[in-house]
Order: structure tokens, then C-alpha cells, then sequence
């Protein structure tokens, strides 16, 4: 009797391990969370804005803002374009990073002043994201600045924010990472 009190014991107890196995690689398996922004393109000048987003998961494309030339005429006037830049984090392997890329070409032969002029980021849990920024002249990445960088012409301007997924066992549903970036061109003071 002690014996199958034993092996029922063992059954149940392998049956639950099992279940409970079952529902931790089910919980990873539908990660819903996500990266929800929009970023702001303000010129004043002759540049053009190109923005990409790529990762998260692998049924999600690359995304990308277009190419928007702005006064290419040089006029003092003001453009603005707004990308809602959107992503969802996956489970699999290399899936819990996303990448965005906000790039600014200086078209004209004046000098231009590009900055980031907001950068306002809400993580519903912030224990389970890292966000990482950099901007500067293409190939020279620093630690995000928001004071202007000085462009040339035909000079690039590179902000490149990156957000990791920490735990993939984070489910939670409409919650996130929210942002809103916005950047300016405008003419520049140095010759």
C-alpha cells in the first residue's frame, strides 16, 4: 500500500512539474509587450530625415519613416512630419531587442544646427526594459547630448536609440515602453 501511495505521489508530483513547465514556456512564448512611439521631424533648412525601426519579432519587417526633404529651396519656413514608430517585442532569440535609427542629411551649402529637442520615455515597468541613446555625426556615436551638432554639407547627423526586453517572462499585455522623440534642423551658426 505505502508503494502506490508512493507512485501516485511521484505521478501527481511529475504531472504538476510538468504543467507548471508547460505554462512558463507559454508565458515566454506570448510576450506582449511593447514599444510605442512617435518621433517629430522640424526643419527649417534643406535636409532630408530618414528613420528605420528593425527587431522585435521576426514577423514584423523592418519599418521606416520615408525620406522627407525638407525646404529644399532653403526657405526659413517650417516643416513637420510625424512617424508613429510602433514595435512588439518576441520571445526568440534575438527578438527582445529593437533598434531606432533617425538619421539627418544636411542638402544645403549653409551650415545646419540638428538636436534633439525632446526625449520623453515612460516604461510601464522599468525593471524589464534598458534603453540605451546615442546621437552624433555618423561614425562618431556619443552618449546622447541634446545640444546641437553642426552639420556641413552633405554631413549626417545619427540618433540611434536601442530597447532590450530584459525578462521575456514579461507579459503585460498593452503595457510598455512609451516615447515621443522630437528633433529640429535649423540653420547653423558656424561657417
Amino acid at each position: 500500500m505505502k508503494r502506490k501511495v508512493k507512485l501516485f505521489t511521484s505521478i501527481a508530483s511529475l504531472c504538476l512539474a510538468v504543467a507548471l513547465m508547460a505554462f512558463g514556456v507559454y508565458a515566454a512564448a506570448n510576450v506582449e509587450y511593447t514599444a510605442t512611439g512617435s518621433v517629430s521631424f522640424e526643419s527649417y533648412v534643406a535636409v532630408t530625415w530618414e528613420a528605420t525601426a528593425t527587431g522585435g519579432l521576426t514577423s514584423q519587417p523592418a519599418t521606416t519613416a520615408g525620406s522627407y526633404v525638407t525646404h529644399a529651396d532653403g526657405s526659413a519656413a517650417t516643416g513637420t512630419n510625424t512617424w508613429d514608430a510602433d514595435r512588439v517585442f518576441g520571445a526568440a532569440t534575438g527578438e527582445q531587442v529593437i533598434v531606432y535609427t533617425i538619421k539627418c542629411t544636411n542638402n544645403g551649402t549653409d551650415p545646419v544646427d540638428v538636436s534633439y529637442v525632446e526625449n520623453a520615455m515612460i516604461a510601464e515597468q522599468e525593471n524589464v526594459l534598458s534603453v540605451e541613446a546615442k546621437c552624433g555625426k555618423t561614425g562618431s556615436l556619443a552618449t546622447a547630448d541634446p545640444s546641437a551638432v553642426t552639420l556641413t554639407k552633405g554631413q549626417t547627423y545619427e540618433y540611434v536609440l536601442t530597447v532590450t526586453l530584459e525578462d521575456v517572462s514579461a507579459s503585460l499585455g498593452s503595457e510598455g515602453l512609451s516615447f515621443n522623440l522630437k528633433f529640429t534642423a535649423a540653420k547653423g551658426t558656424i561657417a
